[in-house]
């Protein structure tokens, strides 16, 4: 499958197309919920290796984001691309209550004074794996064995998402 253009404009951006979207997820899940069992395991290990590096991925945010005159939250277009939503279905149960949208200041409509108001098993998975050069800069005084650990999750978890990808449109068939 091709990864999501995050330049362009996100996909089910209305109500209406987002409405569309999550009904089609709840009944394929629904009416195929026998062939996506692997699927529903595959969610729960990606959710798994979201929290192992979410400690990590916190403080990096703690050091660095307070004092960021460039906040990615507020310059980049964010929103849910197909796999996060398949993970967020398989993972939670439910789907979320629509689109991530742009405040009128630009910024991530999920942004809050004290950082995102989305856990991180429910953000979209741009904004897990980037990591922006200031904490990059911080992430590079790490240990290595610490720094590999948290790159090779990363890594894994993009796996697992392309994995829970074609297992889905393969049970669906």
């Amino acid at each position: 499958m091709i990864e999501p253009n995050h330049f362009g404009i996100p996909p089910w951006n209305s109500f209406e197309l987002w409405s569309q979207a999550v009904r089609s997820l709840e009944h394929l899940r629904a009416k195929r919920w026998p062939n996506l069992q692997q699927a529903k395991q595959l969610a729960g290990r990606i959710e798994k290796k979201l929290r192992a590096v979410n400690g990590d991925l916190e403080t990096l945010c703690s050091e660095t984001c307070e004092s960021c005159i460039d906040i990615c939250c507020k310059k980049a277009t964010v929103w849910y691309d197909f796999k996060d939503l398949l993970y967020i279905c398989f993972s939670s149960g439910f789907l979320p209550a629509g689109q991530i949208y742009k405040n009128p200041d630009f910024s991530c409509s999920n942004l809050a004074p004290s950082g995102c108001q989305l856990p991180r098993t429910m953000r979209p998975f741009i904004c897990t794996w980037y990591i922006c050069p200031d904490q990059v800069a911080i992430f590079s005084g790490k240990r290595l064995q610490d720094r590999r650990r948290m790159m090779v999750a990363i890594q894994e978890i993009q796996g697992l998402r392309k994995q829970l990808e074609n297992e889905f449109i393969v049970a669906v068939r």
